[in-house]
């Protein structure tokens, strides 16, 4: 089975996902390396993205920024896909806002500035993305995202506050190729309604 790696929040905490580490015990959860100045998040990626590729081949996602991040490090290892957890797949579905979030150390500062001047790169658009999100997630709203599962009540914590949501979505990626994702929207029995249909893995 290929390693599992997550990629954390814009805050650099791996205990994120302790509370789905039981499920997966040889889980990688690194902790950014430090940015240098005015790196934009593909040029950051790429060096990210070296600190990864001896593992050879990989589950890859990540949360939030860490979706972000991992969406181009999955196009410079030439992974065919990636999951993203709480976050977005492209610029084009990054809200509008008038206000800057405040950041609250340097790299933070460094991650704002990244986001907003963030182009997707020709090698993460060609990576089949995988994307659960929470229908009250605040810092990226439901309404301008694609998700192929929509967790009924989740914010923008998933694996903190829905670990066993995260847990089966994850569990669906232990096999290459991964099987085809249902589009549904789950509560917290796994029960919803259908989502339009997306296109699966041939």
């Amino acid at each position: 089975m290929k390693p599992l790696v997550l990629l954390p929040g814009m805050n650099g905490k791996p205990r994120l996902y302790d509370w789905i580490r039981p499920a997966f015990p040889e889980i990688i959860t690194p902790e950014w390396i430090a940015p240098l100045a005015e790196e934009s998040l593909v040029g950051y990626a790429r060096r990210v993205a070296e600190t990864l590729r001896p593992l050879g081949p990989l589950v890859l996602g990540g949360t939030s920024f860490g979706g972000m991040v991992a969406h181009e490090v999955a196009g410079v290892l030439g992974l065919e896909f990636c999951v993203l957890i709480s976050t977005v797949r492209d610029p084009s579905e990054l809200p509008q806002r008038t206000e800057v979030p405040r950041a609250r150390n340097d790299f933070e500062a460094w991650a704002i500035s990244a986001i907003r001047g963030w182009e997707l790169s020709s090698e993460a658009a060609r990576v089949q993305t995988f994307q659960l999100h929470g229908d009250r997630d605040q810092t990226f709203p439901i309404e301008l995202v694609r998700p192929d599962v929509v967790i009924e009540g989740g914010g923008h914590v998933l694996p903190a506050t829905h670990p066993e949501a995260v847990i089966a979505f994850l569990q669906r990626f232990g096999t290459h190729p991964p099987a085809p994702l249902p589009s549904t929207k789950e509560g917290g029995e796994g029960k919803g309604l259908e989502n339009p249909p997306k296109p699966s893995l041939p």
